[in-house]
């Protein structure tokens, strides 16, 4: 059953609602599920020269969510040092974006042997569900390699997980992980990160699972805009020229 009060993102069924895990990163996971970071530190998870090869399932999106999607990519192209390149013949290792009705998700970061990697936006009209232009963002950058920001390692800090709240059989999706594992990059806790799931996460009777400890200015869960912040933790995971100064 869905939760009407959460971002759509979170109804898919996936790890953490909407990511998809190679058997690998499910392993480490488990082994390590006590507490952690934001970006994935394993080697081969960034996209090789900062550029992120990708293309259009066939016939999955009509003109005008191809162009929101393609408004999302050069978003983030202004904001960082990545690079987006449609695919060619000789690719083997990209993202296909496709429109499944069963939610947002996409795969988590650059694994060569994956092959394809999976990005789904249910289709809906532009401005709408996973065509919110800071959801298809947030999409992204789980394909850059984040996890979501409720799952770093020091998190009790700053929000209080009600777990008589949570649908019973998905508290692992409020599991934090160890500095081992993810980054925080050096960058503060962000409640209105585009990577922050919303208060109703995952509930099963309408009541909060996310409760902020610290006052905050924005909306826990947001997915008008994309922070300064999210967009600095992209170009210093990749290194941008100037993401350290």
């Amino acid at each position: 059953m869905t939760n009407p009060l959460a971002n759509p993102e979170e109804n898919s069924g996936k790890f953490q609602g909407d990511i998809i895990l190679d058997d690998f990163m499910i392993e480490i996971l488990l082994r390590q599920y006590a507490m952690g970071r934001n970006a994935y530190t394993w080697p081969n998870t960034k996209w090789p020269n900062n550029t992120v090869v990708w293309e259009f399932g066939e016939g999955e999106f009509d003109p005008r969510l191809q162009a929101t999607i393609e408004e999302a990519i050069e978003d983030i192209e202004k904001h960082t040092c990545l690079k987006f390149r449609y695919r060619e013949a000789g690719d083997t290792a990209f993202v296909r974006l496709t429109g499944k009705a069963d939610g947002c998700y996409a795969s988590i970061g650059y694994w060569e042997p994956r092959g394809v990697h999976e990005m789904n936006l249910a289709r809906d009209e532009p401005g709408v569900g996973c065509f919110r232009h800071a959801t298809i963002v947030h999409e992204w950058m789980h394909i850059l390699g984040f996890l979501h920001m409720h799952a770093t390692y020091n998190r009790d800090d700053y929000v209080k997980i009600i777990e008589e709240n949570i649908t019973p059989g998905l508290e692992h999706n409020f599991d934090s992980y160890t500095q081992d594992l993810i980054d925080n990059l050096g960058i503060e806790y962000d409640y209105v990160s585009c990577l922050h799931y919303g208060p109703y996460a995952f509930s099963r009777n309408g009541g909060k699972t996310i409760v902020a400890l610290k006052e905050h200015a924005g909306a826990m869960g947001q997915r008008l805009y994309v922070t300064s912040d999210d967009w600095l933790r992209i170009n210093r995971h990749y290194n941008c020229k100037g993401a350290w100064d």
